[in-house]
């Protein structure tokens, strides 16, 4: 049984859980793969980011369900776990960690890109453990603290976003929208399965709910907002782009830095380095948080080492899984090929999500619980969730398929040596 002191306090609110999620999403999803899907969809973008929403918000009802009956850190381990327990929570919460871990690494790469744009004489390994310890501290030293950093940012990247968007809508060329689909309606659907990982920031609303306020009520509402904004946010923004260089001209991985200098000049390109340096804190910011809820509710659970589960008296965060979580992310992003990881981890983040959709499923049919907060469309919205994660796995290549696999692989060895130990 977990000790009183070992608990974390419910101190976020309604608006600290929104901010978390939307910080969470606004990232890669504006800064990095709308070139690639433009590439692939054309104008179109605009459907396969509703998509890619509507689809992601299928789960995120599941991960609500289950998040308000079951308020503990540690999201989809926790889910999964407490429901249909045994070897599927463990691979649940070891592939969520995992992808965490990677994302977290590949972010950090990518501020370091930006930050290059301002300091380009600084050493890249040294810009990485600058950083990277400066981030770490922000989690260790308090959730209170971590979250209002991330109050701040989100704000200053929705209004930054706006007021960009807004600048652009004058310089839009309507005919640039024709051909609407050029490469056929199925690629708005692959680019909507390339596009889904972008929002998976509402499950970090899920992986923190034992901090939360009121979860059973601020939990749901604070999921829904998230990826109800960013949707709004991702298609404003791909209107913008798709209106003003032609699809086709778009640079696969920095188009809204080609549109930025476009209509802004080099203003544009500082404007868009700069929201993009915070967005990469943001998420680094975020998944070291997530990530280090996952490794204590596992240590609690005797999964991993009880000594991730220990709690700091003083600052009541889970301090040794956010320092040793830093040092894997720092030594990750310096000598790990992380490009490679990165699809991988989006493998497992599926994975996991199509096991909470099931949970559901199983809570209710199986263990007859009713929580207070219901999915709506039940069973049809978990069935449909399962179903979009399932053919988003498939979209992946074999290489993808194979490290993700290996990934299991490995922590299905360590459940079974360590459970004959335990």
């Amino acid at each position: 049984m977990v000790k009183q002191y070992d608990k974390l306090p419910p101190i976020l609110g309604f608006l600290d859980a929104s901010m978390i999620g939307i910080g969470a999403m606004v990232g890669a999803g504006i800064f990095v793969l709308p070139g690639l899907a433009a590439n692939m969809a054309g104008p179109a973008i605009i459907i396969s980011f509703l998509i890619a929403g509507i689809a992601s918000m299928l789960t995120a009802l599941c991960h609500a369900e289950l998040a308000t009956a079951i308020p503990k850190a540690g999201g989809a381990y926790v889910l999964v776990n407490e429901t249909v327990g045994g070897i599927w929570g463990f691979l649940a919460g070891w592939g969520k960690w995992f992808s965490l871990v990677v994302k977290s690494g590949f972010s950090l790469l990518g501020l370091i890109v930006f930050a290059s744009v301002f300091f380009q004489h600084i050493p890249r390994t040294l810009g990485i453990v600058t950083i990277g310890i400066a981030i770490t501290f922000v989690n260790y030293v308090g959730v209170r603290i971590s979250s209002k950093l991330q109050n701040i940012i989100t704000l200053i990247l929705l209004v930054t976003l706006g007021i960009f968007s807004a600048i652009c809508i004058p310089s839009i060329n309507p005919a640039l929208y024709w051909p609407f689909a050029p490469y056929g309606w199925s690629n708005v659907f692959k680019a909507a399965g390339l596009l889904y990982v972008t929002f998976i920031g509402f499950a970090i609303i899920a992986t923190m709910v034992e901090e939360l306020k009121e979860p059973e009520r601020n939990a749901p509402r604070a999921m829904v907002l998230s990826i109800g904004v960013v949707t709004c946010v991702y298609m404003l923004v791909a209107l913008a782009m798709t209106g003003i260089v032609a699809y086709d001209e778009l640079h696969p991985t920095k188009a809204i830095v080609d549109v930025a200098e476009v209509v802004m000049g080099d203003a544009g390109i500082i404007l868009i380095t700069i929201i993009g340096f915070l967005a990469m804190i943001s998420t680094i910011n975020m998944c070291i948080l997530a990530a280090s809820r996952i490794s204590l509710a596992m240590g609690r659970d005797r999964n991993l080492p009880f000594i991730l589960s220990r709690v700091h008296p003083t600052f009541k965060t889970p301090h040794i899984s956010v320092f040793l979580i830093g040092i894997v992310v720092i030594a990750g992003a310096i000598i790990a090929d992380i490009e490679k990881l990165a699809k991988a981890a989006n493998v497992l983040v599926l994975f996991a999500f199509m096991l909470v959709d099931f949970a559901v499923i199983y809570n209710r049919q199986v263990k007859k619980k009713m929580p207070a907060f219901k999915t709506p469309g039940y069973p049809v919205t978990p069935m449909l969730g399962a179903a979009s994660c399932l053919i988003l796995i498939a979209q992946f290549g074999a290489k993808d398929l194979i490290i993700g696999f290996g990934v299991l692989s490995t922590g299905i060895a360590w459940y079974i040596y360590n459970t004959a130990k335990v």
